[in-house]
């Protein structure tokens, strides 16, 4: 349709501009031999020159004016070409970049179809990790493959084609397993949306971490043992307000990083009373102002004493704002709200329940159900309240008990 119309202007052109020429031609030939000759004769040979000049001339005319036209044509259609073939050139060495990209990350890539998830195209890392090769699987849907399945619960779980750094496990036929990262993202190949798929082998940096894990924890167990042959109360304390902290927050459905660091705060939330005297720590009466203003300065004594330890969770916020409460009546900051962290305020209820049921050197215990109406009392005041829910679940519904530590 626009060829046609292209034609159509150029000849509307041409047959304007011969028109327009023949006019004026006919006009100022004729008026100018009028003028100049008198004899018939003298007039009709002249209307003979001056027809074959017209000719002549627009014939001149015409052929510039085409050749312009086409010249003009042609050095557009030369540029279309040479566009198009850089175009095409450009194409083919991106496509040789991302084909030789794609078989040579150290990741397992695949492409697959959006809806499906039938495997398009996938790099040869898969033999690697996997008694398969891309010919094997290519052609099938993820689903139908069974060491992909954990694939799918991400998709399941997160419920968007966008995964970013999802752990998961990926199991080999001869049951061992492969711990990965997974990464996805939309891609569009010929005008239709398919799915990338970035399958990292992380086995080697999980199991540097669990080292590191390892490690931290018996440090905070040599931590632990120290402080229980200065004061083997407040080591149990600690271990029991760990195990309280960890089921709140079990219960409250709080992500597994942490649920592990509040365990491992719990283990250590009151070390800086190490730095208390043993003789006040055990004393077998109330304590006196200035002894109590002494262990008010726990909190901020024991996040100076780890002040060092580089802890992957917030262990040090925690340890310095676990007896802050919701009122900004606590201590050692007058903290309000939302302003303490989360781990904190779970801290502080499993803290109260443990020290008011246990017992204490200057008193006995007063018992679970005592300490659980006390914090249901301070529930939305001093303690948060949703945390408090929590807590009265596991002890009146799901009837937790404190192990023996």
């Amino acid at each position: 349709m626009n060829r046609k119309r292209e034609v159509f202007w150029i000849s509307a052109r041409i047959a304007i501009f011969y028109a327009v020429i023949g006019g004026l031609w006919i006009f100022f030939s004729d008026s100018l031999i009028s003028l100049m000759l008198d004899s018939s004769t003298d007039i009709t040979r002249f209307q003979t020159y001056k027809g074959m000049g017209f000719l002549l001339v627009t014939a001149l005319l015409l052929f510039v004016y085409v050749f312009t036209e086409l010249k003009i044509r042609r050095d557009v259609e030369d540029r279309y070409y040479r566009d198009l073939k850089d175009s095409n050139q450009a194409l083919k060495n991106s496509e040789e970049k991302f084909f030789t990209v794609f078989q040579t990350v150290p990741q397992i890539q695949i492409i697959s179809d959006k809806d499906d998830l039938r495997i398009l195209d996938i790099n040869n890392r898969i033999t690697d990790f996997f008694d398969m090769g891309p010919e094997t699987v290519s052609g099938q849907s993820i689903k139908d493959i069974s060491c992909f399945h954990t694939l799918l619960e991400l998709l399941e779980k997160t419920r968007t084609p966008k995964l970013d750094n999802m752990e998961t496990s990926l199991e080999r036929s001869d049951g061992t397993t492969l711990e990965v990262a997974v990464w996805t993202r939309e891609i569009v190949i010929e005008g239709k949306k398919k799915l990338l798929w970035i399958i990292q082998d992380i086995s080697r940096e999980k199991k540097a971490l669990e080292d590191a894990e390892r490690a931290l924890m018996g440090v905070i167990t040599a931590m632990g043992r120290i402080f229980e042959k200065r004061d083997p109360y407040t080591h149990g304390h600690q271990m029991r307000v760990a195990e309280l902290a960890v089921a709140i927050a079990e219960e409250m459905d709080l992500s597994e990083t942490v649920i592990e660091g509040i365990r491992i705060s719990g283990y250590i939330h009151d070390i800086g009373k190490i730095a208390i005297p043993s003789e006040i720590l055990t004393k077998p009466a109330a304590l006196s102002e200035v002894e109590y203003g002494l262990i008010k300065l726990h909190p901020e004594t024991g996040k100076d004493f780890i002040e060092d330890i580089e802890f992957p969770w917030p262990v040090k916020k925690i340890i310095y704002q676990h007896h802050e409460r919701m009122d900004g009546s606590g201590y050692p900051l007058g903290l309000s709200g939302y302003s303490i962290s989360l781990e904190a305020r779970i801290m502080a209820v499993a803290d109260v329940v443990e020290a008011m049921s246990s017992h204490r050197p200057y008193r006995p215990g007063h018992g679970i159900e005592a300490a659980l109406e006390e914090i249901e009392r301070q529930a939305g005041n001093r303690l948060d309240e949703k945390v408090v829910e929590a807590c009265l679940v596991l002890f009146r519904e799901k009837d937790f008990t404190f192990s023996d530590n």
